[in-house]
């Protein structure tokens, strides 16, 4: 399936669990994946499964309690992936 082909989604606490069920299901649909996830080691696992689909994938271990953080990697993921 292609219905997200040239969207991208930016899913938190995308390291494992629903997170990741996301982010693998909207990568086989042919979106690229911006992964954010408290534990990056998760994070970097769920961006292997994305990239083996195809998809582009770019990964952040970020704290969403840190506003700054949250912005920051929403401008780098922006920047590597096109808009979110």
């Amino acid at each position: 399936m292609t219905e997200l082909a040239g969207k991208v989604a930016f899913i938190t606490g995308a390291g494992d669990g629903m997170g990741r069920a996301h982010a693998l299901l909207m990568a086989e649909r042919g979106a690229d994946i911006a992964i954010v996830d408290l534990r990056g080691e998760f994070a970097e696992e769920t961006g292997r499964l994305v990239r083996e689909k195809g998809r582009k994938a770019f990964v952040a271990e970020v704290d969403m309690a840190d506003i700054a953080a949250v912005q920051q990697s929403v401008s780098d993921a922006t920047s590597a992936l096109g808009p979110i």
